[in-house]
């Protein structure tokens, strides 16, 4: 019985393939004996010029008189609107057929979106929930559905987050926070009250990573272009698309912001003029080692969980930083982030700054890589001076090249670098953005 069901799908398959095809025409009679029933299935093998072992030969032979006393038998009906014959296929099971010949797919989500499921689901949920966030009194901030509104907070730290910190370098960090002093009193005495890179020229468009989790990768090109600006005032649009490929130090599902600032003090960064555009895959290393390069000294790092020190270093250069992307940060539209959120590090962001609203709310300044579109224009005021760890754990790992001069690679010398008056790369790898960062 399994086996008819299986010839039905087939067959059906072969009259849709093979409309234009002449088939084998026969009768009741060649069906009548194994002896006519041969001799047909050496008139087919003549008429597809099929050559098989004789092993084979049996075994396709079975396959073949089954599928002719199906036609024969479909064809006998009345009122159908099409008929089978004996193409090409007559001889193959569903199975092969299918393995040989078939290959369509489609995911899941593709599914559950076509079918107005899993993401009207979700979003009815997402709506509901900023609703309701947004009529809370006294919050300092406020949600909205941006281009996430749709997406589980599973589907989208699957796709849009990535940030990575490895056992050895927790262990080492906490270690020496337990050994160092507190140095909260002397850092908040020497840092200015706030600071903004933005507004030093340091800090390039927003771009977007799309649903690729390489945030890594992004927040570690802010903080080389931050430290190549401050130590030149050159600022360059540098390639994300090129330390997604070629750093090694993580992929679309996550990386290590450390590493891959190691790569750029030991190889360099090209312009993003001078490299494949951003795709939001990760693919063969492409550099041509004819275009100059950005390198940096080497990495350095925050101290452990300390605000106060974040600070002190966020007043020098941008720092790459970890923090934990709850569903209220995704649907973050606007106002100082207060949370909910844990320190559960999934997110690379570059801080940029720090500041005080005219209510006396501290906050951090964020650039993130989710497009101009999300929060304000692309970045996030995070509340400061909650704590240690900071909020969602924004003081926990932060990372940051250090350029002790000029310091650019030109491989050959007729190359060299010019400064960016216009945002034009970095704005059109970036969907949806249509401002740029304030230098």
């Amino acid at each position: 019985m399994e086996m008819m069901k299986a010839l039905v799908g087939l067959l059906v398959v072969l009259v849709a393939t093979m409309a234009m095809a002449q088939d084998v025409p026969f009768s009741d009679k060649d069906l009548e004996s194994e002896d006519s029933m041969w001799s047909l299935y050496e008139r087919w093998r003549s008429a597809y010029t099929v050559s098989l072992d004789l092993a084979d030969k049996g075994k396709k032979f079975e396959t073949f008189k089954k599928n002719a006393r199906y036609i024969n038998d479909f064809n006998k009906k009345e009122n159908t609107t099409y008929e089978l014959g004996l193409n090409k296929f007559a001889d193959m099971t569903m199975e092969e057929f299918t393995s040989m010949y078939t290959g369509f797919k489609v995911d899941a989500a593709t599914i559950a979106a076509a079918e107005g499921g899993g993401g009207f689901e979700t979003f009815k949920k997402n709506a509901r929930y900023i609703n309701d966030f947004n009529k809370k009194e006294n919050t300092t901030y406020e949600l909205g559905l941006n281009k996430f509104a749709d997406m589980t907070m599973e589907e989208f730290t699957s796709m849009y987050t990535g940030f990575k910190v490895d056992a050895a370098t927790i262990a080492a960090a906490e270690a020496a926070a337990a050994l160092a002093p507190e140095p909260e009193e002397e850092l908040l005495d020497v840092v200015p009250a706030s600071w903004d890179w933005r507004q030093h020229g340091a800090v390039t468009a927003v771009r977007n990573q799309r649903p690729c989790g390489c945030c890594w990768a992004f927040t570690t090109v802010g903080a080389v272009e931050g430290a190549h600006a401050i130590a030149t005032g050159q600022l360059l649009t540098l390639s994300e698309q090129q330390v997604l490929d070629c750093s090694g130090a993580g992929d679309c599902i996550g990386g290590y912001p450390d590493r891959a600032i190691d790569f750029v003090a030991k190889q360099g960064i090209t312009q993003a003029v001078n490299y494949p555009a951003y795709l939001g895959i990760q693919q063969t290393c492409r550099t041509n080692p004819n275009n100059p390069v950005v390198k940096v000294d080497g990495v350095g790092t925050v101290p452990y969980s300390s605000e106060a020190a974040l600070k002190n270093r966020v007043s020098k250069q941008p720092v790459s930083v970890g923090v934990s992307a709850s569903e209220s940060y995704v649907l973050y539209k606007g106002g100082v982030y207060a949370g909910p959120c844990n320190t559960s590090l999934n997110h690379a962001v570059l801080a940029v700054g720090y500041g005080t609203t005219a209510e006396g709310v501290d906050y951090w300044i964020v650039k993130n890589s989710w497009g101009a579109s999300w929060g304000e224009g692309g970045y996030m005021r995070m509340k400061r001076g909650v704590g240690k760890e900071g909020l969602c754990g924004i003081a926990m790992f932060g990372s940051y090249p250090f350029k002790r001069g000029v310091s650019v690679s030109t491989h050959t010398h007729s190359s060299s670098f010019q400064e960016e008056a216009d945002t034009s790369t970095s704005t059109s790898r970036d969907d949806d953005a249509t401002t740029v960062a304030s230098i």
